[in-house]
């Protein structure tokens, strides 16, 4: 069965590369925001960043295309470090989210730290040799038992709320909350190692994968982050009971295992394979301190720090692309006065 969905995989890898975008996109911090940012800032500024939320991929997979000197500046040495570094980061959230969802249940938070170690610990290993396709096939797999577990948890808070919506202002004098908040996310997509990797794995890959169209998979991956998005929304206005709490702590921890797989895999693209194992095991330790901050407080934090990064590396791509354009059309127009 492996060997099949592999072969499906080589043959055809558009959907499956959308999957894995979108898995490692989406992390607990989307899911688990949204709900904590409608509840104390409203509606309105929750929906904005979603929005912005949903299109960061898509507008990553356009740039990244047509404005090829993004890739070529942010796979320099200087800033692949960078951006390896911003990772540990994401892992610390995805571990942070899983402990959280849980102190909520029955089972504790106790019970969520411990998880969080075992997945992470499984993952450093596992991913340690073909890293690519097996990230990219268990995102795949982890993102398809999201939304079974979506739609899961959806329906039995439905019938469980009855009617009885949990409720939140509409948030309109927020609105800049939520603008700030998306525009702190739009950079995010910029500084993951996985997503040039893609890039560069689409072009030339030593596994026989055929060629596609990668900005269509991040096109994809935006469409399906949107669907996900509706799906969060949702279950911000509904109730939960204790069962339905701990079916909705498994369906958190599934989409931060699934994002945490490219976190793990990208301190391998970046470090390679011995350095990478060792930060990603420094990682996991040195969570231990960072915990306190939650998930919030990591991003916040993470987000802050790659914004002004990351403008100045899109600005300078552009400037780039217009310095050769004009030197292209300063030639063009050289060879066209030798001919006459």
């Amino acid at each position: 069965m492996v060997k099949s969905i592999t072969q499906r995989f080589k043959q055809n890898p558009t959907i499956y590369y959308a999957m894995s975008i979108v898995a490692s996109w989406a992390g607990v911090g989307s899911l688990m925001n949204f709900r904590t940012l409608a509840l104390s800032s409203g509606v309105a500024p929750a929906v904005i960043w979603a929005v912005f939320n949903t299109l960061a991929c898509i507008i990553f997979g356009l740039m990244a295309e047509h404005l090829p000197y993004v890739r070529k500046i942010m796979q320099t040495r200087i800033m692949s470090w960078f951006i390896g570094f911003l990772t540990v980061f994401q892992t610390w959230t995805q571990m942070s989210g899983i402990t959280e969802i849980f102190d909520g249940t029955a089972l504790g938070r106790d019970y969520g730290m411990y998880l969080a170690y075992l997945i992470a610990v499984i993952f450093i290993v596992l991913l340690y040799e073909h890293g690519m396709i097996r990230n990219v096939l268990t995102d795949s797999g982890s993102w398809i038992i999201v939304y079974g577990l979506l739609l899961l948890t959806l329906a039995g808070s439905l019938i469980y709320t009855g009617g009885a919506y949990v409720h939140a202002a509409a948030g309109s004098g927020n609105i800049g909350t939520g603008i700030t908040k998306g525009l702190l996310l739009l950079p995010g997509s910029f500084t993951y190692p996985y997503y040039y990797t893609l890039f560069k794995y689409n072009e030339d890959n030593p596994d026989g994968t055929a060629n596609t169209s990668i900005k269509r998979s991040f096109a994809l991956a935006g469409l399906m982050f949107g669907v996900y998005m509706v799906f969060a929304a949702v279950l911000t206005f509904v109730e939960f009971s204790p069962a339905l709490n701990v079916l909705k702590a498994f369906l958190i921890t599934v989409i931060a295992a699934s994002s945490l797989t490219t976190y793990i895999y990208s301190e391998y693209i970046v470090f390679g394979k011995k350095a990478g194992m060792v930060i990603n095991l420094a990682t996991v330790v040195g969570w231990y301190w960072l915990m306190p901050l939650g998930v919030m407080g990591i991003w916040t934090l993470m987000s802050e720090i790659r914004w002004v990064i990351i403008l100045g590396v899109v600005l300078f791509a552009i400037i780039m692309k217009i310095h050769d354009d004009f030197r292209k059309q300063l030639r063009r127009r050289a060879n066209g006065m030798r001919r006459n």
